[in-house]
């Protein structure tokens, strides 16, 4: 029975950590580029888009092979910056389970 007990409380910690870190993600910034810098965006930690920024001349283009330049270099940048966050989540999810993998579609809450 202690061992439940025992299995419970890391449960509950292990819980508590996550919303720790679920927050310390959405304070953090991470950014991605991609056209060599003409287009950067900023996305926090759980992956919310939050600025893009066009070099000037980007943005105007004004036919159509150009906007879809455009479009193509803004998804590539903001795949860029989700990978980086990505990796951070990963990184700290390693931190609370102590590298314990998790059963399989078992993901952040987030």
């Amino acid at each position: 029975m202690r061992n439940l007990a025992a299995m419970m409380q890391k449960a509950k910690s292990v819980q508590e950590d996550m919303a720790r870190m679920k927050e310390e993600l959405g304070e953090m910034r991470f950014t991605g580029e991609s056209g060599g810098g003409s287009v950067r965006v900023e996305t926090d930690g759980r992956g919310q888009l939050h600025q893009v920024t066009l070099a000037p001349g980007v943005a105007g283009c004004s036919n159509a092979d150009d906007i879809a330049l455009l479009e193509d270099l803004i998804v590539v940048a903001v795949n860029n910056a989700r990978a980086e966050a990505d990796q951070a989540r990963s990184e700290k999810m390693k931190e609370i389970t102590g590298g314990l993998p998790l059963p399989p579609g078992l993901d952040l809450p987030f």
